[in-house]
């Protein structure tokens, strides 16, 4: 019972934070969406901030776990790279809050950023890091700054993600420049760009 009222908490907690930003709600907002009182919350959270810091690295831990089982089903360094950008992009199309969560901190230059938050980023930033190593001691890639390809593919995924109306608009454009994309798609393209970049 405990457990469920805390993931009620947690869920609810997301949901918010994703649409209105660490900033733009409070406990009252989450108890209230969450169908507990104040107490309930403070008795599992100590604070908004510990709340805040515990929704985003549980979901940036669960999807580690689940972008390292990817990437390590694949031999050469473009299909793991290609399993980083796909994954990222499944991973978004599943979970509709955590694209706008991660905008928002990102737009707020990471200030409500903790140690484990940061540390669990880092940590997903290095997958990229072992992947372009291994193509650059197979003699496959050039020499590039990691921060480069996985700032492309979170931006990417990101705003793809988080733009679904206003893409919408373009579509009925004569020329649509390619926003009738799927993210499948998208995910393929931008691999494909990324990978043309890298290779030598």
């Amino acid at each position: 019972m405990a457990n469920d009222t805390k993931d009620n908490i947690l869920n609810a907690a997301k949901q918010l934070f994703a649409k209105r930003g660490y900033d733009g709600c409070n406990v009252d907002h989450i108890a209230d969406k969450a169908k507990v009182n104040k107490a309930t919350i403070y008795y599992h959270f100590k604070s908004k901030a510990l709340l805040y810091e515990t929704v985003l690295e549980l979901n940036l831990r669960r999807f580690l776990k689940r972008l390292r089982k990817k990437v390590h089903e694949h031999d050469s360094p473009e299909r793991k790279l290609e399993a980083f950008v796909s994954t990222y992009a499944s991973n978004f199309a599943d979970d509709q809050q955590m694209a706008p969560l991660m905008l928002r901190e990102l737009a707020s230059d990471g200030t409500h950023l903790t140690d484990k938050t940061r540390a669990v980023l880092s940590e997903i930033i290095a997958e990229v890091d072992v992947i372009l190593e291994e193509g650059r001691a197979s003699g496959l890639f050039i020499d590039a700054k990691s921060f480069i390809p996985y700032f492309m593919i979170v931006g990417s995924m990101n705003i793809f993600t988080s733009t679904k109306k206003l893409r919408k608009k373009f579509q009925n454009n004569d020329n649509d420049f390619g926003f009738a994309a799927t993210i499948d798609e998208t995910a393929q393209e931008l691999s494909r760009i990324i990978l043309n970049g890298l290779k030598k």
